[in-house]
């Protein structure tokens, strides 16, 4: 039996090796792998694992074309979608991209590109399944939400593209073909189940072949244990993505760390897209971790005393003994959250505390800085 895995981050590569240890050795596998911000790295690290039979490399990013070139893409959808060939539409999509592949299941990391919807619509035919997400598989929106974020054209877009079943950009609307699908969630009782055919643990190992598991794990991202024990380790996010002031807060981070952290060792895991050089000052030692390794599969190797994030990811939300004491930046004044998948003038703040409420942890985990 054949399948397929659209797999673009080092974390979703990651899953879907715990995913193939439990449910997918009987299978023959594709990896379909594209850019992640600026990273091309999910093609090497597919092929590192040794599970795939090919891994092909696919260039379509609707995120990228620009104003004019995504309104003609979505003024074509449109025209399908009412004129009943919406299912062609997709078709051509998932041919153009990786031909005429024979497939009995898919795998996909989400819904947001035109590629993933189009491989998810076709849940009636297919066995689709969806890994995590992150923080966006807590995300809920409805008409009501839509209608207080009517400024914001990329919103509009992408209500409808998930309505007409295409797609999900600006996550949280929910797709039609979601209810065919099974959905994989580190914290299963807190995504809208409503929305899936079934929601089941992500990672639970209790019919995982182990053995597997840890040894494609450890030969596809080369842990160096070595470099795991510190006093302190930092988790960065694209911080220039997200908000406005990224510049000052990086700063404030630095002071925060050079003045706490004299003279001691510090770990540095950046986020694979994260392209800020840091500097610290005042510390001992940096050691700076792989930026495409997973947080995940540190917290095996990982000896340190104090765990800090950017922002809320849904590493945080594990409930590993390492984190359990893990805090949170947050950047007092209130900053607007930039791009297109916010809301105009949405505050920084609220955005943050939604995610820690979303995934029912205090706010006591947040440092002000």
């Amino acid at each position: 039996m054949k399948a397929i895995a659209l797999l673009y981050s080092p974390k979703s590569i990651y899953d879907f090796i715990w995913y193939y240890s439990t449910y997918g050795k009987k299978f023959e596998w594709t990896a379909i792998c594209g850019w992640y911000g600026v990273s091309n790295a999910s093609l090497e690290l597919c092929k590192k694992t040794g599970i795939f039979e090919d891994v092909i490399w696919v260039e379509q990013r609707y995120d990228t074309l620009n104003t004019a070139s995504k309104i003609k893409e979505f003024l074509k959808m449109f025209w399908y979608y009412i004129t009943g060939r919406k299912s062609k539409y997709c078709d051509d999509v998932i041919r153009n991209c990786i031909g005429d592949i024979e497939y009995e299941r898919a795998v996909v990391w989400n819904s947001h590109s035109i590629l993933f919807g189009a491989v998810i619509s076709k849940s009636k035919e297919k066995d689709i399944v969806i890994l995590e997400d992150g923080t966006a598989d807590y995300i809920k929106k409805d008409f009501k939400y839509l209608l207080h974020n009517l400024t914001n054209i990329n919103e509009i877009v992408g209500f409808m593209m998930a309505k007409m079943d295409y797609a999900n950009p600006m996550m949280g609307y929910s797709m039609k073909s979601f209810k065919n699908c099974i959905k994989f969630n580190g914290q299963p009782e807190r995504v809208p189940c409503d929305r899936y055919k079934e929601v089941r643990l992500l990672g639970d190992k209790t019919e995982t072949d182990l053995e597997l598991y840890e040894d494609v794990v450890y030969k596809t991202f080369n842990i160096e244990r070595e470099k795991m024990s510190g006093d302190v380790i930092i988790f960065t996010a694209p911080l220039y993505e997200q908000l406005a002031n990224s510049d000052d807060c990086i700063c404030r981070v630095e002071e925060f760390i050079n003045e706490k952290y004299k003279g001691k060792k510090v770990i540095l895991k950046k986020h694979p897209r994260d392209t800020i050089k840091y500097t610290f000052k005042e510390v001992a030692e940096i050691v700076e971790v792989e930026h495409n390794i997973p947080g995940e599969v540190l917290l095996s190797y990982l000896e340190v005393k104090d765990v800090y994030f950017f922002w809320t990811c849904s590493l945080l939300f594990t409930g590993d003994r390492v984190l359990e004491n893990a805090k949170v930046f947050f950047f007092k004044d209130s900053m607007e959250v930039v791009g297109p998948q916010k809301r105009i003038g949405t505050c920084y703040g609220d955005t943050i505390r939604k995610d820690l409420d979303n995934a029912g942890i205090s706010e006591d985990v947040l440092i002000y800085l």
